[in-house]
Formats: C-alpha cells, structure tokens, sequence
C-alpha cells in the first residue's frame, strides 16, 4: 500500500484498515509494539523524529544490539514499509520531522486495544487495564481530575491537542492518581507552577512542558526523578530559572530548554554525565553559557543545537572539550562570534555543521580543521558577512555535502571548490551571489 494513495481511500474506510492491517501483521516482531505506541501521538501533526525516539526509549520499546539503539533503523524500515508519512530529513540522511496518517493512526491504536484509553467528551471512564491514556478535552482551567479515572499502572499520559488553562488540581490528579507514569507530555498546556509533587513519578522517563508560555519555574522535587531521559521545556518563554539540583538528573539524555536567563553560568545542568542531545530554543536574553570549569562532565554530549537566540554573544572555550561532539546546528543568533576564542577547536569526532543566520561570521574560524578528518555535512545559509572560504575546507577527506546558500559578501569560491578537483566529495554550492 503506498502513502501517496492513502487520501484518495479515505472514503474507503474499512477495506482500507483492512489492507493496512495486512502490512500490519507482515511486519517484524521488533517493529509491531514501536508502530502500535504511534497511537500516542496526533494525527497528521509534524513531530521531531527525536521525540519519537527517546518516547521509544522511554516506554521500554528499543532493543540494545552491541551497545548501539537501533531507533533509526526501526523508523527507516517503518517508512520504507508505507507505516509513517511526510518525512523531512536534515544533513539529506537524518530524519528532521514525520507524521501519521489519520487511517494508519487508528490501525495503531486497534493495535494496542484495551491498553489504550482516548478520553472525550463523551467517554472519559476507562478500564483499570488501560496503559495508555491519550486525553482529547480542553479547557481543563477549573476542571478535577475526573474521579471515575482509574488507571493506577498507566505508563503514558498525553494530550493529544495544546490545550488551553489546565488546573493545578487536574494536574495533581494526574500525578497521585497514575503513580507508575514513564511518559508524561503537557505540550501546548498552560499552567503557571508545575507541582511539586512530580518528584513523586519514580518511573517517570519522559516529561514534555514544551509551549507552555505561562510556565515560570520548575519544583526543586523534579530532581528527585532519576530515571528521567527526556526533559522537554522549549518554547517555555516565561521561564526564569532552572532548578539548583538539576545535575542529580544523570539519567537525562535529551533536554530542550527555553529561559528568559542572561546566563547560564550556575545552572549545573553542564554537569549532566549521560546528555546526549542538547537545545537551547528562543532564548531571547541569553548572553552566555555555562561555567568553563565544569562542561568536561557532558561526556555524552552528541548533539547541540542553539536556535534563535539573538543576543548570544560567544560560544565558551571550553566547548573545546566536547570530544564527542558530533553534531553543531546554530541557527538565527545574530550577535554570535564565532571567530573569537576557541570554542570550535578541538572538536575532532564533529560530522555535521549547520550554521544559518548568523550576520557576524566573515571567515570559518581555523580551529575548525581539528574536525578536517571527521567532518562530512557543512552547512552555512544565510550569513551575510561570510568573505571567504578557507583553504584547510580542502583538506576535509570526508565531506560529502557542502551547501553554501545566500551569502551575499561571497563574491567568488576559490578554485579547489569550482574546479571540483577532489574525487571523494559530492557537493552542492548554491551561492546566487557568486559569479
């Protein structure tokens, strides 16, 4: 069955599930569960593929093979299996963005049956056998918890729209009446304090309090949740501060954050030993990072991400330190200087460089060539203040993507990259200033 037929048997409603359960019972044992708990998440909604994959890990869904997850392979061979639809893909091989269609949505949640409980307007008890609780009420601002909401072993509760006020007693029900939760997503809710009695989710892996824009500050008791993975607080545009304990947090591998910090020297979060993935998103005042000292402790630091944030003015030296870096996306921050210090030197496993909007760049900083062997995806869009390329991009034996659009002060390339001369790259220039 081809996604692009799909839309045109929607009409079709019954054999179409019926064909799609077919595919459905083709597939591997290993893939079955990681397309059933798809019913988690909204139809036909743009998600990051990252979410997707620490969701995974969370619920226990991802197999370990010679130390290594195998998430982008499952998600690969759903998608080549016609299972995931409207994918977008970053560096040409990563998975940026996916969605589900509407039908492949309730093939997946006939998948999980009873596991799975939607909550409407129209239905809101559900049996004591439910895992999964996916909520469809909005408007929760002077709501309870519904009493006749008995689901003490739930593993997952999510909304499965943004919702508008949701009380702080909702909340606390949700909390005390659903104790074994390993997903919790509140995206899109708006609530003012989070409460404190979250540190209570001893299970608790995966927490989403994205686009909340009336969330102020986090309980210090979050701390408590070590066997938290994911902490997803982007786009949070009220929040002032971090808690203190947060480098208790060592089981945290996936933390997106927005502030309205100048700074995050004092923070701690630097400090988090098994962090893997790292975004900063529309932090509007940030000036600087972390404390120099202290960042050797992300030792699993794979990817950073910094998007929107207009007034970071430097990167720390001590970025130098992040051997394992492997990944470096900075997007729209109009102050950075990226030629100054040494914040890019000696990132010598870094793959993948994305910079885009970033006005003060003139020239590549040369501490850049600690990365000549290992870098293979160079990205730079839109920096108007880029001259020139320097001469060491030719010693990058790995490079098999450079992508160089709307710079408008690059008036020429230099003959190594026109003349094409060296046989292992395979690049794309696209530069209409250039002659």
């Amino acid at each position: 069955m081809n996604m692009d037929n799909l839309n045109q048997l929607d009409g079709q409603y019954s054999t179409v599930k019926q064909l799609l359960k077919l595919s459905y019972d083709k597939l591997p044992s290993h893939l079955k569960p990681c397309f059933a708990h798809l019913s988690l998440f909204a139809k036909d909604i743009d998600y990051p593929a990252d979410y997707l994959f620490y969701c995974w890990s969370a619920l226990g869904l991802l197999r370990l093979c010679d130390g290594s997850c195998l998430e982008h392979k499952i998600f690969i061979e759903l998608l080549s299996r016609s299972m995931l639809q409207d994918v977008k893909w970053f560096f040409d091989k990563e998975v940026a963005t996916f969605k589900i269609h509407d039908l492949l949505h309730d093939l997946a949640g006939d998948v999980l049956g009873k596991e799975l409980a939607v909550v409407t307007r129209s239905n809101i008890s559900m049996p004591d056998s439910s895992r999964y609780i996916a909520w469809g009420l909005s408007d929760l601002s002077d709501k309870e918890f519904p009493e006749q909401v008995k689901a003490r072993k739930a593993r997952a509760f999510v909304f499965h729209y943004e919702m508008r006020s949701v009380s702080q007693s909702f909340l606390k029900g949700i909390i005390s009446e659903m104790p074994c939760l390993r997903v919790l997503h509140l995206a899109g809710s708006q609530f003012e304090e989070l409460p404190s009695s979250i540190g209570k989710l001893k299970h608790l892996r995966f927490l989403n309090l994205s686009k909340n824009a009336l969330l102020r500050s986090i309980p210090e008791s979050i701390c408590k949740l070590l066997n938290l993975e994911s902490l997803l607080l982007d786009r949070c545009i009220q929040l002032k501060q971090l808690p203190r304990g947060i480098y208790k947090l060592t089981s945290l591998r996936y933390f997106c954050l927005t502030t309205c910090q100048t700074s995050l020297v004092g923070t701690n979060f630097n400090r988090l030993p098994s962090l893997q993935l790292l975004e900063l998103h529309s932090c509007m005042r940030l000036v600087s990072f972390w404390d120099d000292e202290d960042v050797g402790r992300l030792t699993s630091l794979r990817k950073l991400r910094i998007v929107n944030c207009p007034k970071l003015a430097t990167l720390p030296n001590s970025m130098k330190l992040l051997a394992g870096l492997e990944e470096l996306v900075i997007v729209n921050c109009d102050e950075l200087d990226l030629e100054r210090g040494e914040c890019l030197s000696g990132l010598l496993s870094l793959q993948k460089l994305s910079i885009v909007g970033v006005p003060r760049l003139s020239c590549l900083p040369n501490g850049l060539q600690s990365a000549a062997i290992s870098l293979r995806y160079l990205w730079i869009i839109e920096c108007g203040g880029l001259a020139e390329l320097p001469n060491w991009i030719q010693s990058c034996v790995s490079l098999q993507d450079l992508s160089i659009e709307n710079c408008r002060n690059l008036l020429s390339l230099p003959t190594y990259i026109t003349e094409m001369c060296n046989p292992w790259w395979r690049r794309l220039v696209s530069n209409s200033a250039c002659p």
